[in-house]
């Protein structure tokens, strides 16, 4: 029982650790895009934008608001 216990724990610990990764991932990102918006960098901006979206999805599977479909896809 307390195995199980102390694994439930290491387990959480480290879904909060990589969801702390992937949101403060995003949050570089996003300061780096408004850089590049403020000094004209547009397709700079763009770039990041398409990586910001390619963190999202991975951030809800973290938080659990992701499920997979049983043919591959994602669900919301």
């Amino acid at each position: 029982m307390q195995n199980t216990q102390n694994n439930n724990r290491t387990n959480t610990i480290n879904d909060s650790e990589s969801l702390l990764q992937l949101l403060s991932e995003r949050l570089l990102l996003w300061d780096q895009q408004d850089a590049a918006q403020a000094a004209g960098e547009w397709h700079q901006a763009l770039a990041l934008e398409q990586s910001i979206r390619s963190i999202s999805p991975r951030i809800r599977q973290s938080m659990g608001l992701l499920m997979t479909s049983r043919e591959g896809g994602s669900e919301v």
